[in-house]
């Protein structure tokens, strides 16, 4: 052979080993890392699976728990506890079949029936009185709670799936064993959860793994034995064993017997030590072949740790190692290429080519050891030259494609997950479609179901929302749309109409002609129902609110009328207005001020305020001013005192002062109002002088002992003392003669007995008014000229008619030849009114006693209790056989009584005031029931008849004729008793229906608390009270609302300090000191005090407290005997309805908050953002600054965490990433957990500056978290963070998410660790790791 020839087999023999073996070694690593990477994949998405099936028991585990702590729970009296559990049924929808009672024996009771001969126990014949009970001693979850719990710990557990004692139905009971006060053990608590309910998540999350595979998977759930209770061959799961007649097989003592098989006891080894691996909780997968079918198939496995379950899922080996057949097979044809390449080319080169392919050889070597960003330098232009090009750019497209096709389907995968969306891709070229498994399942089809044809969507779609449908559609292809969005009906398999939102985007050629459509179908049928809903409520809502406008608008009217009249008041107030700032000086005065005070406003402006105010007054302001600002500490603001004022002339005044305080930005400022109360004073005196006269009066009336002409002397001596006057008379008037009958005064006046033209006398005018008249100074007045004054010159005079028998008798009248220095008052005119009356009510009184005599002979006579009595002293004179013989006393004994002694019910002053209508005329008679007092003390009801008789010329009397009524007021009493029990029940019943409408009406638990505190004090008038409930932390009790005259002192307080709240039952506390007593009520024990806690679903949540004393009718003023203090079982209903109503809402808040926020990190979830971030777009395009931000944040390397410290410390970093998101967003900023490691932050009115301000501040909190998991360092956390800005980038939010998602895109090509702002144009600015550019 030629020596070419020769050179050309060596070259291609040394070229084509390193080069093959070098392709073998890549092939094998990537294999490798292919086949690990899609184990790993389907490990994540079955791991996720499995955490959602233990998040599920976590929350049932939590629920029995707390019911296991319910004092009511551990009473274990289930005729007490049944309706609570059925409640709990009903409130639950559907989640648990039933509730289990077990106990410490064995026994159980349960919601679904009983034995109502055994106290509702659980037998095997519960309509047999001597049925043998059945037991659960057998079953695991007895068993660990109860039976097998020697340290009486407290244990929740999830039992194995079994088959139900009563129903023969598949179920998993969740159990928590329930604890004595003193840790003992007393029985469990159990929730049976329906098989069918946890089938169907079971399906739901395989059908969410498969999603991501289009592979021929199959799933299975074991238990903690490594029984099989979930499996594609229904012949491996749990079943009953029947008979020939396809009835349950019962054992010995009456269960049902079950067939199970373990997958420990499989043929297989592999699977077997798999099933064994599972069982510990593991996680991991194994390889085994299928004894039927000979096929390889993967076991993935992953533990779901709540329950002690286990989940696997079987995937043919073919289908998980497809990726590195197609990886073998490029591989083949890169290396076939490369040999075809190498064969020409040794041909023609030599020693040249050797250098070059060592070069390419090195770098497939390269490629081998996994980096494949590393170019050859190409030497020379030949065709190793361009060989070499070609290879570079092989190798960087592939890299390229690599990281871009990762980041693409991981961005793909984490999107379609979360939206839980059907995906469809037409091929407008081929009019080929495709239709996901979850597009068809929307629909309830399968893939085998529906052909992959327009042909299929078009049938589907309502014939009315397709005529409308198909011009977008086409419009859309043709370009004259630029977005597809649209909601339409498509029918269901089972034939309803689904409500489909479907959205769309096209894939267009340089001639922008759409070649395919790729779009989403989500089903919103939920959601236009609760859009229904909704709109029925705003129709009624805004009903309301049309209403409530009416009603506004005449409240804002009346308000602008009164605002309108107080402004026309303060502009002519009479009172002084002082305004003064921190300091004492004065702002501001009104003219009202000058006019009072005498100095102008220019001199009292910008002077201390104590220019006005005398000693000590002067000295002391600014000290309590002072005192004030330092500690609070006042002596004025808000209430009205009485002090002395100095005008300019330093004369003084009384004032009444009323202080107010206002802030001005930082500064306090002052408001007095000031009123001249020297007119007040004044009247007050007089009203002192004249109640002191009238005291005198009194007194000088009642004297038993005293003539009634020493009387009249007397009330003349205390005129002349009143009025300061110097002459008194009382005259008696016939014709034209004044007769003097009585006077008092100096040496010079005229004796008794004279007599003057009564025409010539003041009293003329006095008998002209037929009332009291006076002047102060006749001189310099209309009688001027009157007889009187130019005869005996009397400057001063007030009288008044006196009456006798209703007939003028003369007057009363006191005068002076010197001038009164005051007006006399009204009050003094009264006085000498009353004084004329007295002194004509005696002389009747005189005159009827005359006649009173002459009835006495023949009242005497008669059997009914009659008695007579004087109106002065009110002494009895006449008492007839039947009064004596009621009243046990004998006659000369109730002579010296009044009927105010045998009226223990009536003071002598009720009684005089009773009498005095009949005294002055006003009625006839006089009928009222009373108490008459034997006298040995027996109270006897009486009725009595009163009539006040005034003969002429006889002495005044009263005359009561009195009959026992005992019989009949009783009757009458438990009457009226029972009528005023009826409304006051009444009363109550419907302030408590409006309460309860109140508060199921309430939008949140605060609106709540303000119905229960206005509400309280109509309900329980007489009490004080508050309502409590627990704060975030659960340590404390916090006051919401307090109400009554004397609240509690004490506001916030630990639970441990109520004993209601301990025993979880009402309690009342009491001032026995024995009792127990609650710590929060003050050391001065109310006479009664209730507690009664708040609880839903076993667990305290708040507290109702009542306090203060038993009222009786007497004292609230009641015309019965009821008491006004509730009843208790009044207050724990009114308690029982606060609690269900706030419960209620409680629950409702928490829905939806759980349906707006995740769970993990607490922060808005997707469908919350979405909706929220249109409303803030809308929001800022109708303001003047429209600037809206919107940040999309990726914590950098989140799967290396996952893979380095588990998926517990993967949560914990996306948790403190959530918490930093919280700390750093304003109450309007919306944070949310977009997906993933992906959160999202929209910034309402925040600029470009600001908003990179705050990604830098969120990005550097980030880094500074120093997190350990396990004891090991987690290293420095970082993020990446695209930003967007409305309105350069975009008007829909679809817009700006695009853009900001396109710069964390850039953000992470670019390093990561650090923020891009989205330009217009496509542009990018970084700020971070790298500098600012354009």
């Amino acid at each position: 052979m030629k020596l070419r020839p020769k050179f050309v087999s060596y070259m291609l023999l040394v070229a084509s080993v390193p080069l093959v073996l070098a392709m073998s070694v890549a092939l094998w690593q990537s294999s490798n890392q292919t086949h690990a990477l899609a184990i790993d994949i389907v490990q994540g998405y079955l791991e996720a699976g499995a955490n959602d099936l233990s998040g599920y028991f976590s929350a049932r585990k939590s629920e029995i728990s707390a019911y296991a702590h319910s004092p009511l729970i551990k009473s274990m009296d289930f005729q007490s506890i049944r309706p609570l559990l059925i409640d709990e049924l009903t409130r639950h929808g559907g989640t648990y079949e039933k509730f289990i009672l077990g106990t410490a024996d064995g026994n159980f009771f349960n919601t679904a029936g009983g034995n109502p001969s055994l106290g509702g126990l659980r037998t095997f014949d519960d309509t047999d009185p001597a049925a043998i009970p059945k037991t659960i001693i057998k079953r695991d979850y007895w068993k660990i709670t109860v039976g097998d719990n020697p340290q009486s710990q407290q244990r929740v557990y999830v039992s194995n799936p079994m088959i139900s004692y009563t129903t023969g139905a598949k179920q998993i009971v969740v159990a928590a064993s329930i604890h004595s006060d003193d840790n003992g053990i007393v029985g469990m608590i159990g929730g049976a959860l329906p098989w069918s309910n946890f089938e169907k998540q079971i399906q739901a999350i395989f059908d969410d793994i498969i999603k991501h595979r289009n592979w021929d998977s199959r799933f299975f759930l074991i238990t903690a034995n490594g029984i099989y209770w979930y499996h594609w061959d229904p012949s491996y799961v749990v079943n009953l064993v029947k008979d020939d007649q396809d009835q349950p097989l019962l054992n010995e003592i009456g269960e049902k017997v079950t067939s199970v098989r373990r997958i420990t006891e499989e043929p297989v080894a592999e699977l077997a030590a798999a099933g064994r691996r599972m069982i510990a909780g593991k996680r991991g997968h194994a390889l085994f072949t299928d004894p039927q079918s000979g096929e390889e198939n993967y076991l993935i496995y992953a533990p779901v740790e709540a329950a002690n379950y286990s989940v696997g899922l079987v995937v043919p080996k073919k289908q998980m190692i497809a990726p590195v057949t197609e990886l073998q097979s490029m591989f083949a044809v890169i290396l076939g290429l490369a040999l075809l390449m190498v064969v020409p080319v040794s041909w023609l080169l030599s020693k040249k080519v050797t250098g070059p392919i060592t070069t390419l050889s090195n770098a497939v070597k390269a490629i081998r050891d996994g980096n494949s960003k590393k170019n050859i330098i190409a030497d020379g232009d030949d065709e190793v030259a361009e060989l070499t090009d070609t290879f570079n750019t092989m190798v960087n497209s592939i890299t390229a494609r690599e990281v871009s096709l990762k980041e693409s389907e991981e961005r793909f995968s984490l999107a379609m997950q979360g939206a839980n969306d059907g995906l469809w891709d037409w091929k407008l070229d081929s009019n080929e479609i495709f239709f996901s498994p979850r597009w068809l399942s929307m629909l309830g089809y399968t893939e085998s179901e529906l052909e992959n044809r327009p042909d299929t969507w078009r049938k589907l779609v309502h014939p009315l929302d397709l005529e409308e449908l198909s011009p977008l559609l086409e419009d859309f292809i043709s370009g004259r749309r630029d977005r597809y969005e649209v909601e339409f009906r498509m029918r269901h398999k089972d034939g309803h109409w689904v409500d489909i939102l479907s959205r769309a985007f096209a894939v267009r050629n340089k001639a922008n002609e759409a070649t395919r459509l790729v779009g989403t179908h989500a089903d919103i049928s939920e959601r236009r129902r609760t859009e229904k809903e909704i709109k029925e409520l705003n129709e009624k809502l805004e009903e309301r609110v049309r209403q409530r406008t009416i009603d506004l608008e005449h409240a804002i009217q009346n308000q602008l009328e009164s605002e309108i009249r107080q402004r026309t008041i303060l502009e002519s107030v009479v009172d002084s207005l002082i305004t003064i700032d921190e300091r004492g000086i004065i702002e501001s005065a009104n003219p009202a001020t000058e006019t009072m005070f005498g100095y102008s406003i220019d001199e009292m402006l910008g002077n201390n305020v104590s220019m006005l105010m005398p000693e000590p007054y002067h000295s002391e302001h600014d000290g309590y001013l002072k005192q004030y600002l330092e500690n609070g500490k006042t002596y004025a603001l808000g209430i009205a005192r009485e002090l002395v004022a100095r005008r300019r002339d330093n004369s003084t005044f009384p004032i009444e002062l009323s202080v107010s305080e206002m802030s001005i930005g930082d500064e306090k400022k002052f408001t007095g109002l000031i009123k001249d109360i020297s007119d007040r004073k004044h009247a007050e005196n007089e009203l002192l002088k004249e109640s002191q006269a009238l005291t005198r009066l009194n007194e000088v009336a009642a004297d038993p002992a005293t003539s009634f002409e020493k009387k009249i002397h007397q009330l003349l001596d205390l005129g002349l003392e009143t009025f300061q006057l110097s002459m008194a008379i009382v005259s008696h008037i016939e014709n034209d003669t004044y007769t003097i009958k009585h006077i008092k005064g100096t040496a010079e006046t005229p004796l008794a007995g004279t007599t003057f033209r009564f025409r010539e006398t003041y009293c003329v005018h006095t008998y002209a008014a037929n009332s009291a008249r006076a002047f102060e100074n006749a001189g310099h007045s209309e009688i001027c000229n009157h007889p009187c004054y130019q005869n005996f010159k009397l400057e001063s005079y007030i009288g008044a008619p006196i009456i006798v028998d209703g007939e003028r008798y003369g007057t009363l009248n006191f005068s002076s030849p010197e001038v009164h220095e005051q007006p006399f008052s009204t009050n003094e005119l009264s006085l000498i009114q009353l004084l004329a009356q007295w002194i004509g009510n005696e002389m009747s009184r005189s005159r009827s006693e005359i006649v009173l005599s002459q009835f006495k002979t023949t009242l005497d006579q008669t059997m009914d209790c009659v008695f007579m009595f004087e109106p002065a002293s009110l002494k009895f004179f006449y008492v007839n056989q039947g009064a004596l013989e009621q009243v046990g006393y004998a006659e000369n004994e109730l002579m010296n009584m009044t009927p105010v002694d045998i009226k223990p019910e009536i003071s002598e002053q009720a009684f005089r005031d009773m009498i005095d209508p009949l005294i002055l005329g006003k009625q006839q008679s006089l009928g009222f029931e009373t108490i008459h007092q034997h006298k040995n003390g027996t109270r006897i009801p009486v009725e009595i008849f009163l009539q006040y008789i005034n003969p002429p010329g006889e002495s005044p009397r009263f005359v009561a004729i009195v009959r026992d009524v005992s019989e009949r007021r009783e009757a009458t009493r438990r009457l009226n008793l029972t009528i005023a029990e009826m409304a006051h029940r009444t009363k109550e019943i419907t302030l408590l229906g409006e309460l309860a409408d109140l508060l199921y009406s309430c939008h949140n638990v605060s609106e709540a608390y303000e119905v229960v505190t206005r509400f309280m004090p109509m309900l329980l008038p007489e009490l004080s009270g508050a309502l409590y409930i627990v704060d975030d932390s659960g340590a404390n009790l916090q006051s919401v609302g307090t109400w009554g005259a004397q609240p509690p002192d004490e506001l916030v307080f630990a639970p441990e300090d109520c004993v209601a709240v301990r025993r979880g039952l009402p309690y009342e506390s009491s001032k026995d000191e024995s009792a127990l007593f609650c710590r929060h009520l003050p050391e001065h024990r109310p006479e009664r005090s209730f507690c009664m806690p708040l609880a839903a679903q076993g667990e305290t949540f708040g507290l109702l407290h009542l306090q203060g004393k038993a009222v009786t009718a007497a004292e609230s003023g009641q015309q019965n005997d009821i008491a006004t203090t509730p009843r208790p079982e009044f207050s724990e209903t009114i308690a029982k309805q606060v609690s269900m109503a706030l419960a209620s809402l409680r629950s409702r808040e928490e829905l939806q908050n759980r349906s707006i926020r995740d769970p993990l990190t607490g922060l808005f979830n997707r469908r919350y953002m979405e909706e929220s971030f249109e409303r803030e777009l809308h929001r800022a395009a109708r303001s003047e600054s429209p600037a809206v931000s919107f940040m999309m944040i990726d914590i950098d390397h989140f799967k290396k965490i996952n893979d380095t410290f588990g998926h517990d410390a993967g949560d914990m970093v996306l948790r403190e990433v959530g918490h930093i998101l919280s700390r750093k967003s304003r109450k309007y900023d919306i944070a949310c957990r977009f997906g993933g490691e992906e959160f999202v932050l929209c910034l309402p009115g925040a600029s470009r500056e600001i908003a990179v301000k705050r990604a830098t501040d969120i990005s550097e909190s980030v880094k500074r978290l120093n997190l350990h998991y396990e004891g090991r360092d987690m290293g420095v956390i970082t993020i990446s963070v695209g930003l967007s800005i409305y309105p350069e980038l975009g008007e829909t939010s679809a817009d700006l998410m695009r853009k900001a998602d396109q710069a964390l895109y850039q953000a992470k090509q670019n390093g990561r660790d650090q923020v891009v702002i989205a330009e217009p144009n496509n542009g990018m600015s970084a700020v971070g790791a790298i500098t600012l550019r354009r």
